[in-house]
């Protein structure tokens, strides 16, 4: 395993790191997915909206390129319709 520095980056670059991660669940450095509850729902579980920002998520990785992705689920359930799609997009995805 080749350890590989990354570069540095100033406070105001990785504050923004954090916020898109926060912002839109999906880091392009460590190529990390979070899967979770949309926050505007108020009912808990996977709905259209978390379905879909997981769906561009995952293919914004794969357009970059076919490393690991590593997905962090915290989710109680929620539309079945969507969490088959989700399950199927993964399935579908060249990248590991």
């Amino acid at each position: 395993m080749s350890l590989t520095r990354r570069p540095r980056r100033t406070a105001s670059q990785r504050s923004e790191i954090v916020n898109d991660f926060h912002d839109y669940g999906v880091s392009l450095d460590t190529r990390e997915i979070v899967l979770q509850s949309n926050p505007e729902n108020s009912e808990d579980g996977l709905d259209f909206k978390s379905a879909n920002t997981f769906l561009k998520n995952l293919l914004l990785l794969n357009n970059l390129n076919h490393q690991s992705i590593l997905v962090h689920q915290c989710t109680c359930g929620g539309e079945w319709n969507y969490g088959i799609a989700i399950y199927d997009a993964i399935a579908a995805s060249p990248s590991p």
